[in-house]
């Protein structure tokens, strides 16, 4: 009997600028979402504000990326049971997205206690709650409200799954090149069902059809990794690919019925950023903070924003009426939403995915005990992607 093939474990797919896009992203998703309860929203005043879920579409394609980078090599070389790999991606996200949830019940609970009823009430039903408890609300069942954004995550279950799929099939082509030129076909090809079957836009389906919009765009995030394989830019080169790809997704967010345009120039940027990582700036310890916090940036702010606007509208309606103040309140939320995130970081998630790590079993320790050995020992000549 042949032994079996050891745990998948991830090579390293890091680096500071892909640190700064994952900050940078989430908390785009966290300015759109807040900007709707500003004094005056955000959309009247950057317009760009009115699309910010274009945001939510580079960290579709970047979690795609980031996956092909960290685990496709791992995949040419051994078999992978996709249902243990999804596994292990749903102990890093589930028990962040439960806590998220208790927070808001406790919340809508307590406000019904003294007679204040939500604002919104659709949007806490038990359907709701239960498809985001179970990561199910991308499948088809709906489930609006509550912590919405985390549609996002159980859509990547379904990626997550079709993952090692994704990889070996992009090993089929004939070479980097193909994957480059096939992910934007598979984009177009996706956008034109989606409004020929859907009549609705790909890139701004439902939260309930969230399936959908994420599958084409993490694979086309696959297909960018195999294509970044045997990427060698110039400094120069990749500089200018960054910053070409920034300036016209600034112009491009701006401009209706543009968003496959707009992704093409994220897609610019992730290579760009990609290729100026290979020269090894000093490391950043902020940025690799920032980057740790994007997670709990992101699964939080909902709860944050509701906590920080049920407590503001308890003050004196004198104090919302003065324009300086009503900024400065709405303001405070986004520090706020910072620190709660960092707070949560440190107290719950890292200690709870610690606790988890130590349950598993003894070969899954082990490989994760060599896996940090090997990174401990690697240094910049030896490697081409800076370790984790």
């Amino acid at each position: 009997m042949s032994n079996p093939a050891p745990p998948l474990a991830p090579t390293s797919a890091r680096g500071q600028g892909l640190d700064a896009l994952r900050f940078v992203a989430a908390a785009f998703v966290v300015l759109y979402h807040l900007g709707p309860t500003a004094p005056v929203p955000l959309s009247q005043i950057w317009p760009v504000m009115d699309r910010g879920w274009l945001a939510t579409n580079f960290f579709l394609l970047l979690s795609g990326y980031v996956l092909g980078r960290a685990y496709g090599p791992r995949l040419d070389g051994q078999p992978v049971r996709p249902w243990r790999f999804v596994s292990k991606r749903l102990q890093r996200i589930w028990p962040a997205q439960a806590a998220v949830l208790a927070g808001l019940l406790a919340l809508v609970l307590a406000a019904a206690l003294i007679g204040q009823a939500p604002d919104h009430p659709e949007r806490f039903t038990a359907l709701g709650f239960v498809s985001q408890l179970t990561l199910t609300q991308a499948w088809g069942f709906g489930g609006e409200g509550w912590n919405e954004p985390s549609w996002t995550l159980s859509a990547l279950l379904v990626c997550y799954l079709a993952f090692p799929l994704l990889w070996r099939v992009s090993r089929r082509l004939s070479g980097g090149l193909s994957a480059a030129l096939l992910a934007p076909l598979m984009i177009g090809a996706a956008a034109a069902l989606s409004v020929g079957l859907l009549d609705h836009s790909l890139y701004d389906l439902p939260s309930g059809m969230g399936v959908l919009r994420a599958l084409p765009l993490f694979a086309a995030g696959v297909l960018t990794a195999r294509f970044a394989e045997g990427l060698r830019l110039s400094r120069a080169s990749a500089f200018a690919l960054a910053v070409t790809g920034l300036g016209s997704a600034a112009v491009l967010q701006a401009t209706p019925d543009s968003e496959g345009a707009a992704l093409a120039s994220m897609g610019a940027i992730l290579l760009g950023v990609v290729g100026l990582d290979l020269f090894r700036f000093r490391p950043s310890l902020g940025l690799r903070r920032a980057a740790d916090l994007s997670f709990a940036l992101f699964i939080t702010h909902t709860l944050t924003g509701a906590v920080w606007s049920s407590l503001t509208e308890q003050l004196p309606d004198s104090l919302s009426e003065s324009p300086v103040m009503a900024w400065s309140l709405w303001a405070a939320g986004l520090p706020l939403a910072l620190a709660a995130a960092w707070l949560f970081d440190r107290v719950f998630d890292q200690p709870v995915q610690r606790w988890l790590s130590e349950r598993r079993p003894p070969e899954s320790r082990a490989w994760i005990a060599r896996l940090r050995a090997r990174r401990t020992a690697q240094t910049p000549s030896d490697t081409p992607w800076p370790a984790a």
